[in-house]
């Protein structure tokens, strides 16, 4: 059974979010796995309808590329902003700009993942030389993280914003 809020101590939390920046890192992830949990329930349903083209089919595979490499990122970029880059004098404002640049990061390690799939794949399989793969994932970070702003941005980085804020709330409330 759960202890009223007013009596609750160390124990009832989440190793090493005492750390204002593992938590902010923390919240960071679990902001990301929410969106994903959003985005890929709505996008299921518009391909389930079959409302939409068959190009919201192909984001929606070509997202299961970037979430598992988005997560972690969003978790490191959250703990390097809580940091670093982290702001007393105004905590609620510092943690929803500190939210949404997080969002950014995981966006990025999400293009990232996704760019080093098919020439990792290839390189490997020897289709591919080294310098051909390097170029390939070059070529495809800009195009990938163009392509996750416009078809994710519109849902993950108001919700990083709304994470970082929330998170900063709970902190103070606590």
């Amino acid at each position: 059974m759960s202890r009223p809020a007013h009596r609750r101590d160390e124990s009832d939390r989440v190793p090493f979010t005492a750390h204002r920046d593992i938590g902010g890192g923390i919240a960071m992830a679990v902001t990301g796995i929410l969106a994903a949990f959003l985005w890929f329930g709505g996008t299921f349903l518009l391909v389930a309808t079959r409302t939409v083209s068959h190009t919201i089919g192909f984001v929606f595979i070509s997202a299961l590329f970037y979430v598992p490499f988005a997560i972690p990122s969003a978790f490191v970029g959250g703990t390097l902003c809580w940091r670093y880059a982290y702001s007393d004098a105004n905590p609620a404002r510092s943690g929803a700009f500190l939210g949404a640049i997080t969002s950014i990061f995981g966006l990025l390690g999400g293009t990232l993942g996704a760019a080093l799939f098919n020439p990792l794949l290839s390189l490997s399989q020897g289709e591919m030389g080294l310098l051909e793969a390097a170029i390939a994932v070059i070529v495809r970070i800009p195009r990938g993280f163009g392509m996750a702003l416009v078809a994710a941005g519109w849902l993950v980085i108001p919700l990083g914003l709304f994470g970082g804020w929330y998170y900063e709330r709970t902190k103070r409330t606590a």
